[in-house]
């Protein structure tokens, strides 16, 4: 599986696994010359084992064959020429064939005989699908359609209180996006989508994720975050999907003055919203378990950039300070966080879609910390310029803190860094970004003056409870 240069995000085998560009023994491994095809012929038929799942019949369809390989019309004769000595990844780039491996159907034949389709345009031609699940991933969403032409990208998105289709604008009109409103809480909606759409991958953000609000609606929050996720799990194992990447977070760990965690550490959540996420983990989890189905599984610190609806932190007090009112600080202000700037958890993103094993869990955290009230001061030296302390005291507002506020969640990425992914971003420059973002993008959302509340004053759930 290759990333760069638009290679295909993975295969997998017949058994499961997923392959990083080298095949078994006796198998091509995209090194040296390959096998030529005669002008004209028919590839040979793909073993019985891959020649089955939404990819294949795409390519089925695409090249005139039938189930078993079997040419039923004849394809076009124009031979690709001098290409025989390249390395594999250039033959297919100058073919324009981004999204294939010899591996996808175990055969390498099959692959090279694609040089003789003239008619075949491969930057007009989506042969591999991806399935968005997105609350706040719209910088992934982006990222995928943009850098990535020939994979359709399904964004499904329930449309709650903290979505904003504006931040979508730049890709709405892309030929591989597909826009889909619906709820991962609908088992036979889920189910037709799966069997409609021939999803491939799956990256699961939708939930629930305010912790205020999961103190007063905690049995909302495990519906969504918790059956919700089985739904959706069950219907990508039964639609056998290549890959399920379920994002959780942090605060599964609990808090910590001193212990760093790693992805071993025991689950002790102190609120509710942490508790849903840990318990759909163990859904998630027991699907690789009991079925070796591909689930990974990924654990980020606090997210900051563009497009956040304005009830997290960071957009919260830019927001307040650009309309000249206070940060709205709860309890001492004394808890302390990583942040992590939006464009490098994209980046983690794509890196556990190439490199990262099923059934694992990893961090994607950063070792840059400071405290809410620091985070307070310095937002305010950004926006208000002054440097004063008694100025900056002006500005922060002191408020009744939650019912528990963790104080720390230090947490270790190193099995991320092994993959080859460090964050980028210095904090000078992502908080820059991100004040001018919302300078003039802070009325997306139709309800975003509710969001500055000290705590929340939207029900998301009215729907739900009726009445």
């Amino acid at each position: 599986m290759r990333v760069a240069a638009r290679a295909p995000l993975l295969s997998r085998t017949a058994a499961g696994s997923v392959r990083t560009g080298r095949g078994p023994e006796g198998r091509h491994s995209g090194e040296g010359p390959l096998p030529t095809a005669a002008p004209g012929a028919a590839p040979p038929p793909p073993a019985t084992s891959r020649w089955e799942g939404g990819t294949a019949r795409r390519w089925q369809s695409l090249l005139g064959l039938s189930r078993d390989g079997a040419a039923q019309r004849k394809p076009a004769e124009l031979p690709v020429k001098g290409l025989e000595h390249k390395p594999y990844e250039e033959r297919l780039r100058e073919l324009g064939l981004f999204c294939l491996e010899p591996q996808t159907f175990e055969n390498a034949e099959f692959i090279w005989s694609l040089s003789s389709l003239h008619s075949l345009k491969a930057k007009h031609i989506i042969v591999k699908y991806v399935f968005l699940l997105s609350c706040s991933a719209s910088h992934v969403v982006v990222s995928l359609v943009k850098n990535y032409p020939n994979y359709l990208i399904i964004n499904l998105d329930k449309l709650d209180y903290c979505a904003s289709l504006k931040n979508l604008e730049t890709v709405s009109g892309k030929e591989n996006y597909k826009f889909i409103q619906g709820d991962i809480c609908e088992p036979d909606f889920i189910k037709q989508l799966f069997e409609t759409e021939k999803i491939d991958i799956v990256l699961h953000f939708a939930a629930q994720t305010h912790v205020d609000l999961s103190f007063w609606h905690a049995l909302e929050f495990t519906y969504v975050n918790v059956y919700g996720t089985n739904v959706l799990v069950a219907a990508a194992h039964e639609a056998n999907v290549e890959k399920f990447v379920y994002v959780s977070t942090d605060e599964v760990y609990g808090g910590s003055t001193d212990e760093e965690f790693d992805e071993s550490s025991p689950k002790r959540p102190t609120n509710p919203y942490a508790s849903s996420k840990a318990a759909a983990e163990c859904f998630v989890q027991s699907y690789w378990e009991r079925y070796q189905f591909p689930v990974v599984i990924t654990r980020s610190s606090n997210v900051y950039g563009p497009h956040q609806y304005p009830e997290k932190v960071i957009p919260k007090f830019i927001s307040l300070l650009q309309q000249n009112r206070k940060c709205c600080i709860h309890g001492s202000g004394l808890q302390r966080r990583n942040f992590l700037y939006a464009t490098d958890v994209v980046e983690a993103f794509l890196t556990v879609l190439k490199e990262g094993k099923p059934g694992e869990i990893y961090n994607i955290g950063t070792n840059f910390e400071m405290s809410i009230a620091q985070l307070a001061k310095e937002l305010i030296h950004l926006i208000k310029k002054t440097s004063s302390e008694s100025e900056m005291e002006h500005w922060m507002d002191y408020v009744k803190d939650r019912p528990t506020n963790d104080l720390r969640y230090p947490m270790s990425s190193e099995k991320m860094h092994n993959l080859g992914w460090r964050p980028k971003v210095p904090w000078k420059e992502g908080i820059t970004k991100t004040i001018e973002w919302y300078r003039e993008n802070f009325h997306n959302w139709k309800n975003s003056e509710k969001a500055l509340e000290p705590f929340p004053v939207t029900d998301p759930f009215a729907e739900l409870n009726g009445p």
